[in-house]
């Protein structure tokens, strides 16, 4: 007989190969094939007879070649021409792969895998964008290094088993690599002297400073020393050793650096391009290192520590399990003033020497008057500032105001500084939560246990938690929740937030993109959507210059119950600055405060921008502002942010946001005296715009669900 004809492999795995052939020609009734197997070293896994068309083997080899003969066959067993194929069996894929990205070394992953079962050549890897690169082949334990790699960087790993035919199906992984010490910053060309006086002097940076490309900065700070010795120039003495001392330390010992300011930072922290501000000498605390005042008519030098991991123990550093880099001491020597009483008693000495025989029993007499009926507001701010309040009344504000603006903010820069660590130690135990953790926009932002806002519960433990906090208002402990922008994957809480806590005024202060980054998920619909068990109708929109204004109806499906919500869209305000005026933002406070008193009386107000802390931190201080102006005739704007910051950590986030407050104090009391015509025609004109909402509403209507 003839041979068979068309003999292919149909189908191959890492263990199975199938084979296929058609008749030969001139095929009678009667014939048949003998299949005959083998492998590489000749063994015969197979000979049989069959009718079929097809035949294979299983239970191979991975990776190894195998040979097969189809003999056709008349019935009385006349034999025609063999017809021989030969193939691999696929190589069989890696089942596991440890990786290592070490700490404290060059940027490298060290791999490492079992050579997986039956034959094969070798490898191929591929990391990142990288071209795959083929690999040895490798007996037991396989190990390769991946170099030249970026610190802190998270890798996508794709690995093949290579042998005589098809590769293997991919290992894919992903792996991150270590941290280590922060480069050594030229503080010369970063960092500048902002403004100094008799006690302090303020640094200036930007904040890309701190974008560490040896793993993210978690923590920097300032040394300090009146000292002219070179500490970092002597290796028995290097600056590090100094880490660990404090203000009392310096002030035991005069000659040696300590760490004067700390600051531990979210990961997520710095991502743009603003300048910071580091004031040396305000009286402020971080672990167990004091940031005391400076001496007057002192010459300081200091250096700049950042830390990629800090280590605290008795709140000191750790100085051997921290990674840190200090710089050199900055080339500029900070020379301090002379106190300002010394300097005006020096001036005026010699006169008063000749007219204090005269007025000393006046001066006693009007200073016990005085004294008498001294005003609070009188009381030393720094005394105040240790408290947690900066009482000033209204009609003293504008010289407050002056004082401390005076020196480019040195006197708000100092108060700032002050409000930094308030707050900040409180637990965030739900926050960190494995379930958790996801739910965050970021790393540093998280909600206080305290005062967070506790969703209902639906099985899990994890249900019940929102990037959120009860606020306190002027009115009521509740009358607000700071809420974090929503996430694609946190919509439908929020919403259920809304229903469960009653909303009725909803605000947000951010765009959904900003700069070219997603800000926070668009949250409602553009039409009617559901959000698990609550549908979301818009029913208006009006679209103005600085905002938008939408109503929106929330029905629960369970219950059948519609709510109203009105949603206040503020467009004006970039993210970590501040709005163009003062007038533009108390304007719109008017306007939802307006809505507020009609139809959230009983029940919170949700504000959120991105993180939750910036601009909402802004528009609720300036609301409590308001009424604190109206009804108590004070501004306490430090004991304000002081207690919104016991309530969710870095309400009012920059230092610009808290001087636009003060700013915006004042041009509060200048309208209460008829001097800023401005603010009181813009005030009126966001009461018309509220009371023409409803007529605006009619004209621009949704379809229904």
């Amino acid at each position: 007989p003839e041979s068979v004809q068309d003999l292919q492999v149909s189908s191959t795995t890492a263990e199975v190969i199938n084979i296929t052939w058609n008749r030969p020609h001139h095929y009678k009734n009667g014939y048949s094939y003998i299949v005959m197997a083998w492998n590489s070293s000749n063994h015969i896994l197979k000979n049989e007879s069959t009718s079929n068309l097809a035949s294979g083997l299983e239970g191979l080899v991975p990776g190894t070649k195998y040979s097969f003969s189809v003999t056709s066959q008349t019935f009385n067993r006349t034999k025609g021409s063999p017809v021989d194929i030969s193939n691999c069996t696929n190589a069989y894929p890696v089942s596991h792969l440890l990786c290592e990205g070490p700490d404290r070394t060059e940027a490298i992953l060290r791999l490492s895998w079992d050579s997986p079962r039956g034959s094969n050549t070798g490898f191929e890897l591929k990391w990142g964008d990288a071209e795959r690169r083929p690999l040895p082949n490798c007996t037991g334990t396989c190990e390769y290094n991946i170099t030249k790699l970026l610190y802190h960087t998270n890798y996508t790993l794709n690995l093949w088993t290579l042998g005589c035919g098809e590769k293997s199906m991919v290992y894919e992984d992903a792996c991150q690599t270590g941290i280590t010490d922060p480069l050594q910053v030229n503080i010369n060309k970063h960092i500048t002297i902002y403004k100094k006086q008799y006690n302090m002097f303020v640094l200036k940076f930007n904040s890309n400073l701190l974008n560490g490309i040896n793993g993210p900065i978690v923590a920097y700070g300032v040394l300090v020393t009146s000292s002219s010795e070179e500490f970092s120039d002597q290796r028995n003495n290097p600056l590090q050793n100094y880490l660990n001392k404090t203000y009392n330390d310096w002030k035991e010992s005069k000659n040696i650096p300590y760490l004067a300011t700390g600051h531990t930072i979210g990961i997520s922290r710095y991502q743009s391009d603003e300048s910071e501000i580091e004031v040396v000498g305000s009286g402020g605390q971080w672990n167990g290192y004091e940031n005391g005042p400076l001496t007057a008519k002192t010459d300081y030098r200091f250096a700049f520590v950042m830390f990629t991991r800090l280590k605290i123990q008795e709140d000191l550093v750790v100085i051997s399990q921290s990674f840190f880099s200090i710089s050199s001491f900055h080339d500029i020597i900070v020379k301090l003033p002379e106190h300002p009483d010394i300097i005006g008693a020096a001036v005026g000495g010699i006169l008063a020497a000749l007219l204090i025989l005269i007025c000393v029993t006046v001066f006693l007499k009007i200073y016990l008057r005085k004294i008498s009926k001294k005003d609070t507001t009188d009381i030393p701010i720094q005394t105040i500032r240790a408290k947690v309040s900066v009482p000033v009344r209204v009609e003293n504000y504008g010289e407050y105001f002056r004082k401390q603006r005076a020196d480019s903010n040195c006197g708000f820069a100092a108060e700032y500084e002050d409000l930094r660590p308030v707050g900040m130690a409180q637990a965030k135990t739900n926050a960190d939560a494995l379930g958790n953790k996801v739910k965050n926009r970021y790393a540093n932002v998280l909600p206080y246990d305290s005062s967070r806002v506790k969703l209902s519960t639906h099985g899990s433990p994890h249900d019940d938690y929102i990037n959120a906090n009860y606020i306190p208002g002027y009115n009521s402990k509740k009358e607000f929740i700071a809420a974090q922008g929503p996430l694609p994957g946190t919509v439908n809480e929020f919403w259920r937030m809304i229903w469960e806590q009653n909303v009725h005024t909803l605000v947000m202060l951010a765009k959904c993109y900003e700069q070219g980054r997603v800000k926070c998920e668009e949250y409602w619909p553009s039409n009617s959507k559901h959000f698990d068990n609550i549908t979301v109708t818009i029913t208006s929109e009006i679209p103005l210059e600085n905002w938008t204004i939408r109503e929106f109806d929330v029905k629960n499906v369970k219950t059948a119950e519609t709510r109203s919500v009105r949603h206040f869209h503020f467009t004006a305000w970039p993210d970590h600055g501040v709005p163009e005026t003062t007038e533009l933002l108390i304007d719109f406070r008017h306007l939802v405060r307006e809505h507020m008193g009609q139809f959230s009386q009983n029940s919170p107000t949700v504000v959120h921008c991105s993180a939750g802390v910036g601009r909402t931190g802004t528009l609720i201080a300036i609301d409590r502002l308001i009424f604190q102006i109206e009804r108590d005739n004070m501004v306490d704007l430090f004991g304000i942010v002081h207690d919104l910051r016991m309530h969710r950590g870095l309400m009012v986030q920059t230092e610009d946001q808290y001087v636009f407050l003060h700013k915006c104090a004042m041009d509060i009391i200048r309208s209460r005296t008829g001097t800023n015509v401005d603010l009181i025609y813009q005030n009126t004109a966001a009461l018309n715009i509220y009371e023409n909402v409803e007529s605006v509403k009619r004209k621009v209507n949704y379809p229904g669900p």
